[in-house]
């Protein structure tokens, strides 16, 4: 069974056509599932139309308070009942060999999360260049059709935006683990997956992900680094997130995650001062 976790706020403008582009599959989806943040707009009135006429079981759920993305995906998510998980926005469309592609690599390899290059489109559904984003969805990873990502590699951000992923039941039991993290939907089952040994990046495009300025979240603009205001931090959140996971996790990708995680944190560089000026003032009054 394929299920679709689709979410959406005010998507009047490109939801008919998100919809559409997953009901014209090569392979038909099982179950879309739907979670709307309470739209006040036409999103939920075009939803019901298209579910009306629609052979595949579209289930539409409206919040009945704004919970924002991270809660809203989670809740979508949760309302799955497929063997595999497909993440899907309100804005983009899929290329028709999506879902028949992707579930068949996960079918047949070992794999728990996947994650897939995409074309950039605007808002009008203009190809546009994706060099100087944050996410290149024109970039390869490796040599062959699918490469595996290793753990060490998450540890300094994500690697692709949640709407190319697909992932198991397993996967999804898992990341249903934590609440009220503040880790974003996609990173969390990146890591995951990661943790098992089983996130792999899909060298193909399989669809087309739209920017425009309505967007909840998406690919941004490379930037130079940003310091981290973290006041009074001891423990990065990432750690806080992924102790869920200890019992699951090899020895070796915790130490890994303590070593990186905690040298980022600049609460340590500010203890580290501190005690070099106390020994500094120790040292002038003998």
């Amino acid at each position: 069974m394929i299920s679709v976790a689709m979410t959406t706020y005010n998507g009047e403008k490109y939801v008919k056509e998100q919809l559409e582009s997953i009901l014209e599959q090569t392979k038909p989806v099982d179950e879309i599932v739907i979670m709307d943040d309470k739209s006040t707009d036409e999103t939920v009135e075009i939803i019901k139309k298209i579910q009306e006429k629609s052979e595949v079981k579209i289930i539409l759920e409206v919040n009945k308070e704004n919970v924002g993305y991270i809660e809203n995906f989670r809740r979508a998510i949760k309302k799955t009942k497929g063997d595999i998980i497909f993440l899907c926005d309100q804005d983009d469309v899929w290329y028709k060999g999506k879902v028949e592609v992707m579930s068949g690599l996960m079918e047949n390899v070992n794999i728990g999360v996947l994650c897939s290059k995409y074309d950039l489109i605007d808002a009008f559904g203009k190809h546009i260049k994706s060099e100087d984003m944050k996410f290149s969805g024109d970039r390869n990873i490796g040599d062959d059709l699918i490469a595996q990502i290793k753990f060490s590699e998450l540890l300094f951000g994500n690697i692709a935006p949640g709407c190319t992923y697909c992932f198991t039941k397993e996967i999804k039991q898992l990341y249903l683990r934590q609440i009220n993290n503040p880790i974003i939907h996609d990173y969390a089952i990146c890591l995951i997956g990661a943790t098992q040994g089983k996130l792999y990046y899909f060298n193909r495009k399989t669809m087309e992900y739209r920017l425009h300025g309505s967007n909840s979240i998406g690919i941004e603009k490379k930037t130079e680094p940003e310091k981290l205001e973290l006041k009074g931090r001891k423990k990065p959140y990432l750690i806080a997130f992924l102790e869920n996971y200890y019992d699951i996790m090899k020895s070796r990708d915790k130490l890994k995650a303590r070593f990186i995680l905690y040298l980022r944190i600049p609460v340590i560089k500010v203890l580290v001062d501190n005690a070099f000026i106390i020994a500094k003032e120790k040292i002038k009054h003998g």
